[in-house]
């Protein structure tokens, strides 16, 4: 039987031994003290190898985690650097404090490789765990999605034309690609040589019989052009 992960148990444990000193064989009861933080000031977090600075009244909005921890329910204790240690991703924590300071959600998207889904996971992950649940369920869905969306346009061409190069005119958010193909057609010959161009003609002023007339394998090439547009709602990150 699969079991889901009860964060709330998770959180609650960390935030017990967030209250605890961190000992160890290096380690002595005095590395931590006893420091009120201030709900005015800045504090300092460390996640995992990487540092944060941050008002706990931004931590707070819109993250349960930080909202339980600074609530007074836990005796917090700090580093006598002043920083408080979590056990985290510092990579992905940096993508959900720019969500908690501006409520913009991240982009991972590139035109070579398209979305970056192992970013987006790890960022769910991370936003499940510091109850970041609006982000998370954006994520969840897969709004990013929405974000990033690519207009097509195709054209056919002949080789190297005044018109396929004012197609391939292009800005920056546009790429085109070109494919190549050819084969061979009918193309008729006027037995006098006067009206190859113009079918009709010829039946008309040389009277050649549907029997007699003759066609040629006639090669010719031609040049699909496919132009693709990104096109970016930026307000969909709002």
């Amino acid at each position: 039987m699969a079991h889901t992960l009860d964060w709330s148990l998770v959180r609650d444990a960390e935030l017990t031994a967030l209250a605890q000193p961190h000992l160890d064989a290096n380690t002595t009861a005095s590395a931590h003290v006893d420091v009120p933080i201030d709900p005015e000031g800045p504090i300092t977090l460390q996640i995992g190898e990487r540092r944060f600075k941050a008002l706990p009244s931004t931590l707070c909005d819109g993250s349960t985690y930080f909202a339980a921890l600074f609530s007074g329910r836990w005796e917090q204790k700090q580093s006598v650097d002043g920083s408080v240690f979590i056990d985290g991703d510092g990579d992905s924590f940096e993508h959900r404090l720019r969500y908690l300071r501006l409520k913009e959600k991240p982009l991972f998207w590139n035109r070579v490789t398209g979305f970056d889904r192992e970013k987006y996971n790890a960022l769910r992950v991370t936003a499940d765990y510091f109850g970041v649940m609006e982000l998370s369920v954006w994520i969840k869905a897969e709004g990013y999605k929405l974000v990033v969306t690519i207009k097509s346009d195709t054209q056919v061409f002949e080789p190297y034309s005044m018109e396929m190069k004012k197609f391939l005119s292009h800005d920056d958010d546009t790429k085109t690609s070109c494919f190549v193909f050819g084969g061979f057609v009918k193309e008729y010959r006027c037995p006098r040589g006067k009206h190859n161009d113009d079918l009709n003609m010829c039946i008309k002023k040389c009277n050649v019989p549907a029997e007699e007339r003759v066609y040629d394998d006639v090669e010719v090439s031609k040049t699909l052009v496919v132009r693709e547009k990104t096109i970016i709602d930026w307000t969909r990150l709002q």
